[in-house]
């Protein structure tokens, strides 16, 4: 189907009817019940900082089933309702509402009387036949993040967006998140629209000071969210909507993909030269090929002769396998599958009840599964058997927006109700997820899932990890992937990535990317989701495909995501614990800050480390944006005053990265696969600045026994005080053991050479030699290097370590 982009704007400013005057209100405890001359209105006050606001012009609102599930806990909650002359107005002990009589328009306050966001006065709420939305005022000086998978700016002021999940790289694109924050005056505030048809946005377009948010249909439900703090924020709407489960700690690592390794034994060579060539990989991924004429859950026999040896032959070298899966079933009379699905009434169905069938282009004819049915999600759980017993670890839903966008067209209805495809278009994806997930529940019950999706709706984040499509190759869709993926993390989507050197591309870029990708890895090694994908009949881009010289620098930071992974894996624990994203914009920890709701290509990477990649072709010189604070350069360690630009040189083996001064980094050694080693010695990359303090988190990284108590958490303390700096590791708390292990010390750029170091009030000797530092024998040493860093090596057992530094 063509893509019709006009068909799916919406024109708010045509709108014709307006909601009118309040004639009625009744308040049940939290609950307002509003009637006006054209509308009723429905505020539920779920907690102080949250209220769900519902607006239709029928007559009784609709049913909300259709929705995700969403964990709406309300609260106890004081509000005090009063009437004055012109409006009614609440309060919590966080904001106060005021509520226009005539017109009605609703308009929130925090309790400095500080105006948050109104109903702009002249448009307010309206609709017309087919679409229903609110205007709100947009302030001069004020920003707008999230929205999820958009292109453009991080600020989403000047832009309108389309949330309706589209197959291509192009707006609207795959996935629809229907979250935005704003922010004014210091002052943020969050805004989910709870609907699942189609939504429109528009952030100043149409009118520069008006910010407008509607759906299809007769019905807009939405949540407004106080912060003040955008992390505040972030954290209420996951709490909403879901934050998941820790993925299994290979994920983390680096993962090889194309469309397609086509045989077993391409398999095998991809497997073979990243053991060799000594470069880290955790995951290959298998696509259509694998499968015998593209049929779901089959394997092609004459290419892979022998899955199960296959697969059991390259996990011994740490290898998991991630096979692609897609939302529908080829039609083939002697394709088993499809004849029991057909048999068992589980495909979609257009309303004259005929089988909806279309034409995919690699799959040829097809049928959807009705995932909108309980029962068509349990049957299609039971088909990963195949997959699960043979050894596959990772499953990989493409194109479920569904693809085949022409099923809203052909009148394709679902369930025995027969709800229309537009109604659940956007979060149809949701519900192969959700059987995706009951495949690993019932086959592999206590291993962690790993599925990875095109396309979602809120809480995508709870099944697994996204990426965002088939990207170009060219240094601009490198640049727009940063901005992109910022914006997805504040949408609450922390696990998400680019294909790393772009999917496909023109001729004239065909053998001319080594530069791009060389800085397309440094770029990725700092997505939460690190693959490298492209597409048949574009320039192979395995790492050694572009020169040794290059490889080499591929290898360096392939590395450098494995050294990072105790942080990594950290980051995402904090993640689950407050909704704080992997990835984020500096405008999340510095919204004070005007300068950081501008900066599209720079992103913090945990608590501690911001990233400034070079995004731009043949450029040896960066300017970077460093916020109020201190911040040293990763790579030579020297000190800059944060608040101001400042221009790096950026020769193509190196990437800009910024460490908080205050970090403790946790690393470890170099390793080939996550978990090919246990982590020991455990490496702590300080960078002493007053007092810093971490929780460092450890699990078996493969089980859900983390959930029960089976983890190691441990408070990790460093205090400069005059002239002596103090080191706490306190004893675990949980009950995984990683046991007794080294743990090194590095601590950066010390200016002099101490006179005593103590460990629990012994002294322990300087090592002759630092290199030796990292000898299994050298532990209780010290050592100074030359870069004048300071290196202390000890065994740490389970309990209170106390490292004194005295100079």
């Amino acid at each position: 189907m063509r893509f019709k982009k006009k068909a799916y704007k919406a024109k708010p400013d045509k709108f014709s009817v307006h909601i009118g005057n309040i004639s009625e209100i009744e308040k049940i405890g939290n609950i307002l019940n509003i009637k006006c001359h054209n509308a009723i209105i429905k505020i539920i006050v779920l907690k102080n900082d949250l209220l769900k606001i519902r607006i239709t012009n029928k007559s009784e609102f609709s049913r909300l089933d259709l929705l995700p599930k969403i964990n709406e806990v309300s609260e106890d909650v004081q509000i005090i309702f009063r009437e004055e002359k012109d409006y009614f107005i609440f309060n919590t002990n966080c904001i106060a509402v005021l509520l226009m009589k005539s017109p009605f328009k609703i308009l929130f306050y925090d309790l400095k009387n500080q105006l948050i966001i109104m109903d702009d006065f002249s448009y307010g709420i309206c609709w017309d036949e087919k679409q229903i939305g609110t205007y709100k005022k947009l302030h001069k000086e004020e920003s707008i993040f999230g929205l999820g998978e958009h292109s453009g700016n991080l600020d989403r002021v000047g832009q309108e967006f389309v949330n309706y999940n589209f197959p291509r790289y192009k707006e609207p694109f795959y996935c629809s998140i229907p979250f935005f924050i704003g922010l004014y005056n210091k002052n943020a505030y969050g805004i989910y629209v709870q609907n699942s048809s189609r939504t429109f946005f528009n952030f100043g377009k149409t009118f520069r000071d008006k910010t407008f948010f509607g759906t299809d249909g007769h019905e807009l439900n939405y949540y407004f969210i106080f912060g003040p703090k955008i992390a505040k924020i972030l954290r209420i709407y996951t709490d909403l909507t879901g934050r998941g489960e820790l993925p299994p700690n290979w994920t983390f690592g680096y993962h090889q993909s194309k469309f397609s390794y086509k045989s077993d034994s391409e398999v095998r060579k991809i497997a073979e030269r990243l053991r060799i060539r000594r470069i880290p990989c955790d995951s290959i991924f298998l696509d259509l090929h694998y499968m015998d004429k593209k049929k779901n859950f089959t394997w092609n026999r004459k290419k892979f002769p022998n899955p199960i040896r296959l697969i059991r032959n390259i996990k011994k070298m740490g290898f998991h396998i991630t096979a692609i899966i897609d939302p529908w079933l080829k039609k083939d009379k002697n394709y088993e599958l499809y004849a029991e699905a057909l048999e068992n009434n589980f495909f979609c169905k257009q309303e004259n009840e005929k089988i909806y069938s279309t034409f995919t282009l690699f799959t040829r004819r097809v049928s959807i599964p009705d995932f909108f049915r309980e029962d068509v999600r349990e049957w299609w759980a039971t088909q990963h058997s195949k997959l699960f017993d043979i050894g596959i670890e990772g499953i990989w839903n493409d194109k479920n927006e569904p693809e085949l966008m022409s099923m809203a067209d052909r009148r394709v209805v679902h369930g025995e109700e027969n709800i229309p495809h537009e109604l659940i278009h956007n979060p149809f994806p949701l519900y192969e997820l959700e059987a995706t997930k009951l495949a690993f529940e019932k086959y592999l019950p206590n291993q962690r899932s790993f599925i990875l999706t095109r396309s979602g709706f809120p809480s995508i984040q709870c099944y697994g990890a996204i990426w965002t499509g088939d990207i170009r190759s060219g240094f601009e869709e490198m640049a727009e992937s940063v901005p992109m993926l910022a914006n997805m993390s504040i949408s609450g989507i922390p696990f998400c990535g680019a294909d790393v050197g772009g999917f496909w591309s023109f001729k004239k870029v065909l053998f001319k990317k080594s530069e791009l990708f060389v800085r397309w890895i440094q770029l990725g090694v700092f997505y939460p989701f690190f693959r490298n994908h492209n597409a048949m009949l574009m320039r192979s881009q395995e790492p050694w495909c572009f020169g040794k010289t290059n490889e080499k620098i591929i290898t360096k930071y392939i590395k450098l995501r494995y050294r990072l992974f105790p942080y990594i894996y950290n980051a995402y624990n904090e993640w689950l614990k407050n909704g704080k994203p992997i990835l984020r914009p500096l405008v999340y920890d510095y919204q004070n800050d005007p300068n950081c709701s501008k900066i599209n290509h720079q992103f913090l990477f945990g608590n501690d480390l911001l990233i400034a990649p070079v995004v731009m072709e043949k450029v040896r010189d960066w300017a970077v944006y460093l916020p109020r604070g201190v911040w040293i350069d990763y790579w030579t360690k020297e000190e800059f005053i944060g608040g101001k630009v400042i221009s790096i040189e950026t020769p193509l083996e190196m990437i800009p990265i910024f460490v908080k001064k205050g970090a403790i980094i946790p690393t470890q050694a170099d390793m080939m696969y996550i978990g090919e080693n246990k982590i020991d010695p455990l490496i702590l990359d300080i960078y002493p600045n007053k007092r810093s303090v971490i929780n460092y988190y450890e699990d078996d990284g493969i089980t859900y026994n983390y959930k029960n108590g089976v983890f190691c958490s441990k408070i990790i303390e460093c205090d400069v005080k005059n002239d002596q700096i103090i080191i706490n590791i306190h004893p675990r708390e949980g009950d995984y053991e990683p046991g007794d292990r080294h743990i090194i010390l590095k601590i950066n750029k010390v200016n002099n050479k101490p006179r005593e170091i103590k460990i629990n009030d012994r002294i322990i000797q300087e090592i002759d030699n630092v290199i030796k530092i990292r000898e299994v024998s050298s532990f209780d040493k010290w050592g100074l290097s030359k870069k004048k860093n300071l290196y202390i090596r000890f065994i740490n057992k389970n309990e209170l370590n106390k490292i004194l530094i005295l100079f």
